[in-house]
């Protein structure tokens, strides 16, 4: 899986899944490969941080991972 470039001041959220770390499609199901939806774009950083803290907090099974649009990892998200 590539994290995908989009560019200075947009935020990238991918989830995962809490115990075994398997990144999950935007539906939901496993990541398969190219060409599936498994990652989210947020325009600033307040947007990204409130909904993967929402996500989690309603679904104990995930994790969501937040990168900046460049493509860096920033933080992650856990339910604990």
């Amino acid at each position: 899986m590539k994290i995908p470039i989009i560019g200075k001041g947009k935020y990238i959220l991918i989830t995962a899944k809490y115990k075994t770390g398997v990144i999950l499609n935007n539906d939901g199901s496993p990541y398969l490969g190219d060409g599936q939806d498994y990652f989210l774009v947020k325009e600033n950083k307040e947007n990204a941080v409130s909904f993967a803290k929402s996500k989690v907090l309603n679904d104990d099974t995930i994790e969501i991972l937040l990168y900046d649009g460049n493509g860096q990892f920033l933080e992650v998200f856990r339910p604990d």
